[in-house]
């Protein structure tokens, strides 16, 4: 019975590991909202990692689909931040801060609500939006989890 116990908790823990996905899931949100949520996340970081100090390794590939993704990057570059982009072949380690993002809705009952959480080594930074007038209107403060 214990080493059941043992095996589904093992199984569990990898599933765990498995499911965690990163990277933009509304591809198809309302035009001008991924403008929106670059424009104010760059400015967030700003507030917290100022650029010119501060490397963000993206622990995950951005593919040139990905509006939202594709604008960060070249923003934060733009702002002077130094961005050194994914590459399965590279390790993500080294100086710099481990960057990965994920844009997805929270809730099915909510249509127009989206949701961006960055986690930036072991800090995750969560801010919600809402669709509306081909633009992104905050939904809330940030939110900072260590």
């Amino acid at each position: 019975m214990i080493k059941l116990l043992v095996f589904i908790i093992c199984v569990a823990g990898q599933f765990g590991c498995a499911t965690e996905r990163f990277g933009n899931f509304e591809s198809n949100a309302p035009s001008g909202l991924h403008e929106g949520i670059a424009a104010d996340t760059i400015q967030h970081l700003e507030k917290v990692y100022p650029p010119a100090q501060t490397q963000f390794n993206f622990g995950q590939s951005i593919p040139k689909s990905d509006r939202f993704g594709m604008l960060l990057v070249d923003s934060l570059r733009a702002k002077g931040y130094a961005v050194k982009e994914y590459s399965p072949k590279q390790s993500v380690g080294g100086t710099g801060l481990r960057f990965q993002y994920v844009i997805d809705k929270p809730s099915i009952n909510v249509p127009n609500l989206y949701r961006i959480q960055l986690n930036i080594d072991d800090v995750t930074l969560t801010h919600a939006y809402e669709a509306k007038n081909n633009t992104a209107l905050s939904a809330g403060a940030w939110a900072k989890m260590e």
